[in-house]
This record gives C-alpha cells, sequence and structure tokens, in this order.
C-alpha cells in the first residue's frame, strides 16, 4: 500500500478537516460512502501501518478497491481544498476571476466578461501577476473575436503591443531570478576569496550596472539582493547593508508584492552586515524590528535571533551578547532542534560551539559538540568540528583522546579534500604538545606566529570563517 494518501490527510489543518466533512456531506450526503470510510480509518492512524490497517479495510469490504478508493479520495480532497482556498492568495484570487470570465463568455455575455476582465487585469498589473497577465491578454482578445465586428485590428495591435512588454518584463524578472541563485550557490560553494577570481563574470553582469534594468518591482528586489550578495563576496559590507535596507524599504512600501517571510529574511540579512560592519546600534534596531515581525514562523524568529546575536559577540567580541544568548540559544537547541530546518540548525549549532569556545567553556562546547553528531550529517562542517574537537582536548587536558583525534583528523580531512593550511598549522601544533609536552608555550608562540602570518595572506583569506583560531592562541598564550 502506498502511504501517499495517508500523509496527505493529516496535514490538514482543522477548518480544512471542517471544511472537507461540509463539502463531502453536500456533495454527497450519505456518510458511508467510500471515500469518506477510508478517510476516517487513515484519520485514526498516526503512523501509516499498512498491516493494522488491512483487516479493518477488509472487514468493510475495501481491501480489493483500496487503490481506487484512495484515488478518489485524493480528488475529492483536492476538490474541497481548492475551494477551501480559493480566496486566500492574489494569484488563486485572479485564477478564479479568469474561470468566471471563461463562463461568461461560453454563456454569451461578454460585456459582463469584459468589465471583469478589465478589473482582472488592473489587479494583476498592480500586483504584477504578469504569467495571469497574459492570459488575460489572451481572453480579451478572444472578446473581440467573438463579438465579430469590424474594424478591431487597432485594438488587437495593442494588445500585442501589451503582450509584448508584459513578456519582455517576466523575462527580465527570470533573469534576474537566475541570477540570485546563480551568486546564492556560488556563496555556499566558495571557501576563500580568491576562488572568485574564477567567477568576475558572474560577479559583474551588465544587467547589475544600473537599478533601471530591473523592469519591475518584484524584478528590483531581486536586483538588490544580488547587489548585496555580490558587494558581500567582494568584502565590502558597507554598500551590502546599503542594498539590504534598500530592499527592505522597498519591501514595506510594496507589502502586498511580498511575502512576510520576505521581510523576515531582509532583516536577517542586514543583520548578518552589521555584524561585520560593527554596527551595535543598527544591530539592535534591526533585531527589534525582526522580533515584532508577524505573520511568520516563530521558530525562524527564533533561529535568527540568536545566530545573529552569537555571530555578533563572537566577531566584535561582545561578551554581554554572547553571556545573554548562550544558554538559551544551547537549551533551544538541545531539546528543540527538530523545529528548524537543517541548515538553519548546523549554523546555530556551530555558533554555539564557537560560542562556548570563546568563553572557554570548553565542557560546554564538548556537550553540545557531542549532541551536534548525533543528530547531524557528520561531514557538514567538517574541518571546524575536527578542530573545535581538538582544541577542546587540549584545553580540558584528556591527552588520550586528543592524541587519538589527531591521528584521525588527518586521514578524514585528507580523504574530503579539506586540509588547508589552517588545519596543517594546527595539526602540526597538537602534534608537537603530544610529543614535547613541556615545550607547550614555545608551540603557542609559533603557532601564534603562523596563523598571524595565514590571516595577512589575501590568497588564504576565509569568505566564511567558522572560527577564530589565532584568538583562541593568542587567549591561552599566558
Amino acid at each position: 500500500m502506498n502511504n501517499f494518501i495517508h500523509d496527505f490527510v493529516h496535514t490538514l489543518s482543522l477548518s480544512e478537516k471542517a471544511y472537507f466533512k461540509k463539502f463531502a456531506s453536500f456533495h454527497h450526503g450519505n456518510k458511508d460512502k467510500n471515500y469518506l470510510r477510508l478517510y476516517e480509518l487513515l484519520m485514526k492512524q498516526g503512523v501509516f501501518d499498512e498491516e493494522k490497517l488491512a483487516p479493518s479495510l477488509n472487514k468493510i469490504g475495501l481491501a480489493k478497491h483500496y487503490s481506487s478508493e484512495q484515488n478518489y479520495l485524493y480528488r475529492q480532497l483536492m476538490t474541497s481544498l481548492i475551494n477551501f482556498h480559493f480566496e486566500n492568495t492574489t494569484y488563486r484570487k485572479l485564477t478564479k476571476q479568469i474561470l468566471a470570465i471563461d463562463l461568461l463568455m461560453e454563456k454569451g455575455f461578454r460585456k459582463k466578461a469584459n468589465k471583469v476582465l478589465r478589473k482582472a487585469k488592473k489587479l494583476a498589473t498592480d500586483l504584477e501577476e504578469f504569467s495571469i497577465l497574459l492570459k488575460l491578454i489572451q481572453l480579451e482578445e478572444e472578446i473581440l473575436f467573438r463579438e465579430g465586428i469590424l474594424n478591431f485590428t487597432k485594438k488587437l495591435q495593442e494588445l500585442k503591443q501589451e503582450r509584448q512588454r508584459v513578456m519582455l518584463i517576466i523575462e527580465n524578472y527570470s533573469d534576474l531570478r537566475l541570477l540570485r541563485e546563480q551568486i546564492r550557490e556560488l556563496q555556499y560553494t566558495v571557501h576563500y576569496y580568491r576562488e572568485f577570481d574564477q567567477y568576475l563574470a558572474l560577479l559583474n553582469p551588465p544587467i547589475m550596472e544600473d537599478v533601471s534594468n530591473a523592469l519591475s518591482v518584484k524584478a528590483l528586489s531581486h536586483w538588490y539582493y544580488v547587489k548585496m550578495s555580490i558587494a558581500n563576496m567582494k568584502g565590502e559590507a558597507l554598500e551590502s547593508l546599503e542594498a539590504g535596507i534598500k530592499t527592505l524599504e522597498l519591501i514595506e512600501q510594496y507589502p502586498a508584492l511580498f511575502p512576510r517571510l520576505q521581510r523576515a529574511v531582509t532583516l536577517s540579512n542586514i543583520l548578518f552586515d552589521t555584524v561585520i560592519v560593527n554596527d551595535r546600534l543598527t544591530f539592535d534596531k534591526t533585531m527589534i524590528q525582526l522580533k515584532n515581525q508577524t505573520g511568520v514562523d516563530k521558530y525562524y524568529i527564533t533561529y535568527v535571533e540568536y545566530v545573529r546575536k552569537l555571530k555578533f559577540g563572537i566577531t566584535n567580541h561582545q561578551l554581554d551578547l554572547l553571556k545573554e544568548t548562550l544558554p538559551p540559544a544551547n537549551d533551544f537547541m538541545i531539546n528543540q532542534y527538530h523545529l528548524i530546518e537543517t541548515a538553519q540548525r548546523n549554523n546555530l549549532f556551530l555558533v554555539l560551539t564557537s560560542g562556548w569556545m570563546f568563553l572557554s567553556e570548553f565542557t560546554k562546547a564538548v556537550e553540545l559538540l557531542n549532541h551536534w553528531e548525533q543528530v547531524s550529517t557528520k561531514n557538514l562542517y567538517l574541518s571546524f568540528r575536527r578542530m573545535a574537537r581538538l582544541i577542546i582536548y587540549y584545553e580540558l587536558e584528556w591527552h588520550n583522546l586528543l592524541e587519538s583525534e589527531v591521528q584521525s583528523t588527518y586521514k578524514i580531512l585528507k580523504k574530503y579534500g579539506v586540509y588547508e593550511k589552517r588545519e596543517q598549522v594546527l595539526l602540526a601544533f597538537f602534534r608537537n604538545v603530544i610529543k614535547k609536552p613541556t615545550r607547550q608555550r614555545q608551540a603557542r608562540k609559533q603557532l601564534c606566529e603562523k596563523l598571524a602570518a595565514i590571516e595577512s595572506n589575501p590568497d588564504l583569506r576565509l569568505f566564511y570563517p567558522d572560527f577564530d583560531y589565532l584568538f583562541w592562541a593568542n587567549t591561552n598564550l599566558n
């Protein structure tokens, strides 16, 4: 048996379930319809269990018809959901108006159809639903043809020009949307600033030469995002911050064009840049805006609050933020990590571990690191997780574990191709302190010198540094 229909019925909200029962009663009357009986059986099962479901299906004579009945149940559920949600987005309202126009035309009420069409075109234009607008232009042409009047070629020519203009806007939007995703993928692919040299064409596209190249408000939001991301990748944080603020102004000027989540994401991006430029005033003001955001998943807001506060505290050595944020964020990750997405989870685990290490709370850091490895793919942030263990074992004087970790870390990092200069220098340091424990001070001084040389080398500059190893090395140089 396929468990899709089981999973599908369990996604229904209380109001959707209530509407479906009314819908089924109105359209079919008989509560003993097979698809309704199947619906009730599936609703009773919290977790799909074919063996437990089979006897119940046999008892009511549905076993032989299970496949056809679940298909019918799916069709009825979808019809019910479509009716229920027809008015809750602009796109769906416009789709409903298209159906109304089509029916009015079919029944010969072309004048009324034209009136509905004009209102729909204005709404589609105002809300930049350009794909719907193309369909409405097509319907307007059909109304003209059906009326059968002569000398309407001028109007058809106008509609042709309107279609061409709309298609140009759609193409422009698609170009910027694609560029945005290409830039976003690049941000997650590149580790060192030197790697951007091979993407110069992507980082300097002609469409980004002037803001007027964005032909609609939604396209303009993508233009600003690309501007922000490119500036960020070039190390121009103030320019990135300015583009983020422009994006926020655009969203607040045209709230009907953007989902509420987009405003929250933009606030998160602004917070990221305030971390880089060390602007605590703007950071605090933006954080208040984020926490007052409504209509967005509260766990996403919690994630952004914690990860940005911790990053600001670590990057700019703001101990008040770290001490205030680490305990509740740590508790959240231990008990509620499953409430946020995988990528968010790993980002928060990383800054939490870094935060505890920054405060020299190495016991708490290793406890969190152990929990992290139980609930995540171990190869994510592989270098940081391995280096963090070495530092923690060293600080806690767990010599046997340190020696074992050094041996396995070298093999693992080489295997996965993340054995870079920093990792080489750090591993050499830990090997030295294992072999010559009485010369640790000298080894730490050499480590600081080597790490300082790495940090001053532009070819070794990290795009998203996971941890400030030089700060740690200097802190422990007594």
